[in-house]
């Protein structure tokens, strides 16, 4: 008799319960995409150096990027070329951001019919930690914007080849490693090395050895 009655009540309350659950559970939801879009469209704070943890503003996400040198784009493609041919190369992070400048440059003037289009990479290397930073160009409900993705990694080398390895992903002031599959998605898209440079793609599949020491890669072909 209880449980006929307990059953009753339930059915007979079941549109009260559900209605105000449903809501709390879309409002839940819309909050939490609402505060994702806040910081992922959170501007980026490049300095040259981060500052002190007493000077560091409340909740400001820093971007130190990686230093170019002109004088590396006549150089640094020799580099690939001695790479191709079964030497031990050293890299900095000038001859890669060198490379880089020149391949996108020549993409740049390709249209893109994307959603996302990546602008040129920059590379950064310190203390055996490589940074890859891009913004990315989005294109969504006819509104354009530009959010800032980097992360911080390093090389593994798996049964399949050597892949970048991030250990900290960042899109705006959202922290993708956190969310399940999104650091994945995003580094497998937008910080693959073999989508980097047309050159470096076709070595990239061939390496054998990778170290990273200090502020330089070193490399070698099968």
């Amino acid at each position: 008799m209880s449980a006929r009655l307990t059953t009753r009540i339930w059915a007979d309350d079941e549109g009260g319960y559900a209605a105000p659950l449903a809501a709390a559970l879309l409002s839940l939801a819309t909050g939490v995409v609402v505060a994702a879009i806040l910081l992922v469209l959170q501007p980026v704070a490049r300095v040259k150096a981060l500052p002190k943890p007493a000077e560091r503003g409340h909740g400001t996400v820093y971007l130190v990027e990686g230093n170019r040198d002109a004088g590396r784009l006549q150089t640094a493609p020799e580099k690939i070329q001695f790479l191709l041919r079964g030497q031990l190369v050293t890299f900095s992070e000038e001859d890669i951001n060198a490379l880089l400048e020149a391949a996108f440059a020549a993409r740049a003037k390709k249209s893109s019919d994307g959603w996302a289009t990546p602008g040129t990479p920059n590379v950064r290397i310190h203390e055996g930690v490589i940074q890859i930073a891009v913004e990315v160009k989005v294109e969504c409900l006819g509104q354009k914007m530009r959010v800032q993705l980097q992360a911080r990694g390093t090389l593994r080398e798996r049964a399949e080849g050597w892949f970048f390895e991030p250990a900290e992903v960042m899109l705006g002031a959202l922290p993708l490693e956190r969310i399940p599959f999104a650091a994945g998605w995003v580094t497998a898209n937008f910080l693959d090395p073999r989508r980097l440079h047309p050159d470096l793609a076709t070595a990239w599949n061939r390496l054998g050895r990778v170290v990273v020491e200090g502020n330089l890669v070193k490399a070698a072909l099968r």
